[in-house]
């Protein structure tokens, strides 16, 4: 009779244990699944900064100057552009977005904060 009773409850220990075994396995599962999500909208993310970058480049390049790109994209901060516009250096020169494989000087040049008001001048960077 005794050895019944070791056997079931060998049995339910088994059984318990692969119940834990099993949650465990889901918990990674979604942990892995949300982990995976975080980096791919951070990859989205700086696939976006580094666009937006460039079209700032662009708008710098069509002679625009910090306030008026700025005001043209929703009021942002001309520290906010040059961080945006470092992401695109940084990134590289991508050859559809410019024809001839070379950025415009203006590449070099980051948007003096205190030249917002009236006098915008672009100013060399320190790269």
């Amino acid at each position: 009779m005794a050895s019944a009773a070791k056997v079931k409850a060998r049995q339910d220990l088994v059984r318990f244990k692969n119940q834990l075994r099993q949650q465990a396995r889901e918990r990674e599962q979604r942990i892995e699944a949300s982990a995976l999500t975080v980096l791919v909208q951070l990859a989205r993310r700086a696939d976006a900064e580094v666009a937006a970058g460039r079209a700032i480049e662009d708008l710098h390049a069509e002679g625009l100057k910090a306030s008026e790109i700025a005001a043209w994209c929703g009021g942002l901060t001309v520290s906010e552009l040059n961080r945006l516009r470092a992401a695109a250096r940084n990134a590289g020169v991508d050859p559809a977005s410019d024809a001839v494989g070379v950025r415009s000087a203006a590449a070099a040049v980051d948007l003096d904060p205190d030249a917002v008001g009236s006098a915008d001048a672009p100013t060399a960077s320190a790269d």
